[in-house]
């Protein structure tokens, strides 16, 4: 990292005796009016609040791209059948779809309220400063999840950006109605247009799905966040659909894919050939290889130059028993399953909870580097390894400059 010179000036934050990845030595780091100022080895005099390192690695703050956060703490005995289809090698993904499904069913906005917020007061402790959450808008979910955590969005305001997602969970063509909860949804306030098309019966209903949710991503001009082809079924395509047709409508850099496990089971050249689409559409693939048995192929992704990045993707609800948005905890787990063992693949794993994941869900101004915004963390640790192998929270956390979690939290 350069350094940006910047000696003797009184600052908001001072962050000293801090360790920086890629480069040796101990650095301090400035923050004023919410930006990171400097960057550099000098002494800082007369900051409001000095934050000792120690030693330890200061870096950017953990961002979660992808997270069904009207979800979370729904697992339990009665979604052992969910959990136990969506888990199978074959991953049974629409039998674990309908049966998870009952959890939405009169549940209350004070419940999911309750949920969320255990789960999002854990994300800041853990040094996540950014969520994109989906939210069911559909005929069961209805609308009472996205309106506790618009709430939320709120609540949480000073602490960290949640971008809610408006998400046809168990389809549009299969569940006539949704599409017009999506829509209502946008009109509340949800940031982002979601969709699953793979789960339609047909590929013209695939297509229709697409469509459809590009259409009021259009009408409302929201990015868009849709889960593609959640299962090692190689007939399952609606990566490629989505990316001919961002292309098609223009609309490159503002479109998220979701899991893609499919690609797993794709031949080498149509794999490629699908990631090449990817790349020319701008859109970033977030993957989840902890939460079900098969992965999109990151490898050849990042050979490629499209952006990836890691998501909760759940906490202990009908798909993943475990999870507690802890990004560290994601990125290790992922070294083993994506076998990315290397100092190297170290380094790109913490990215795709970082910066690659900031990218994805359109966060501007990301970044440990000066006229970014303050968002990073303290960590304990002196390397992405120890940081990486202990999977603790931080010692600090910065969001927009405002200190949101300390030694004495």
């Amino acid at each position: 990292m350069d350094p940006c010179i910047g000696r003797g000036v009184a600052a908001d934050i001072a962050v000293v005796n801090a360790r920086l990845r890629g480069s040796d030595g101990l650095f301090s780091i400035t923050v004023e009016d919410g930006l990171i100022r400097s960057i550099d080895r000098s002494r800082v005099a007369g900051a409001e609040r000095t934050i000792d390192a120690a030693g330890g690695l200061v870096t950017e703050s953990f961002v979660v791209s992808h997270l069904h956060l009207d979800k979370v703490y729904t697992g339990g005995p009665a979604l052992q059948a969910s959990i136990a289809s969506y888990q199978r090698p074959d991953m049974r993904t629409l039998d674990a779809i309908d049966a998870a499904s009952s959890v939405k069913r009169g549940q209350t906005e004070g419940q999911v309220l309750e949920r969320a917020r255990r789960l999002l007061r854990e994300a800041v402790a853990m040094g996540v400063t950014h969520v994109r959450a989906f939210c069911d808008t559909d005929t069961k979910a209805k609308l009472t999840g996205l309106r506790a955590l618009l709430r939320l969005k709120l609540e949480f305001a000073e602490s960290l950006h949640l971008q809610v997602v408006a998400f046809p969970q168990d389809g549009v063509e299969r569940d006539p109605g949704a599409e017009e909860y999506v829509r209502q949804a946008v009109e509340l306030g949800a940031d982002v247009v979601g969709g699953i098309p793979w789960t339609e019966k047909a590929q013209p209903a695939r297509r229709s799905h697409i469509n459809k949710m590009l259409d009021i991503a259009e009408e409302y001009e929201r990015p868009v966040g849709m889960l593609v082809d959640d299962a090692p079924d190689a007939r399952l395509r609606t990566l490629e659909m989505l990316a001919k047709e961002t292309i098609r409508r223009g609309l490159e850099n503002r479109v998220q894919a979701c899991h893609a496990r499919a690609m797993s089971a794709y031949p080498q050249g149509y794999a490629r050939s699908v990631a090449r689409l990817c790349r020319r559409a701008g859109i970033g693939l977030t993957v989840s290889p902890h939460t079900g048995p098969a992965c999109a192929r990151v490898d050849l992704l990042m050979e490629e130059g499209v952006t990836v990045s890691l998501g909760q993707d759940d906490c202990d609800d009908g798909y993943y028993p475990y999870g507690r948005c802890n990004m560290l905890e994601v990125a290790f787990l992922s070294s083993h399953i994506l076998r990315m063992m290397t100092a190297a693949d170290m380094e790109a794993l913490y990215d795709m909870v970082t910066i690659n994941a900031a990218k994805v869900i359109g966060v501007e101004g990301f970044g440990l580097k000066p006229h970014n915004g303050a968002n990073m963390v303290v960590l304990g640790k002196g390397s992405v390894k120890e940081a990486m192998s202990s999977a603790s929270s931080p010692l600090w956390v910065v969001k927009d400059g405002r200190v949101t979690h300390h030694p004495s939290d």
